[in-house]
C-alpha cells in the first residue's frame, strides 16, 4: 500500500507536501516512484510508520531535497 504513487511521469515536482498517519495505521510506504524520470521531491514532511520514499526499477534522474522523515525507515 502507498499514500502517493508516481508512475510513468516525466519532469514532475512534488513540493511542500505534509503526510501523517496514526500509530494504528498499516505498514505503508508514503511516496512510491516507478517508471518515472526527472522527478523532484522537496520541502516535504512525512510522518509515517514505514518507508518515507521508495524507489522501484525504472525510476531515474531523481532529486530528493529537504525531506523530513520519521519515525520511519527513510528512503528505500
Amino acid at each position: 500500500m502507498f499514500h502517493i504513487v508516481i508512475n510513468d511521469c516525466d519532469n514532475m515536482k512534488l513540493q511542500g507536501v505534509r503526510v501523517s498517519t496514526s500509530r494504528q495505521s498499516p505498514n505503508t510506504d508514503n511516496i512510491h516512484m516507478q517508471l518515472s524520470s526527472r522527478v523532484t521531491i522537496m520541502d516535504t514532511q512525512i510522518m509515517i510508520r514505514d518507508n518515507c520514499v521508495s524507489v522501484s526499477p525504472g525510476a531515474t534522474n531523481l532529486w530528493i531535497e529537504n525531506v523530513a522523515c520519521g519515525p520511519s525507515h527513510g528512503l528505500k
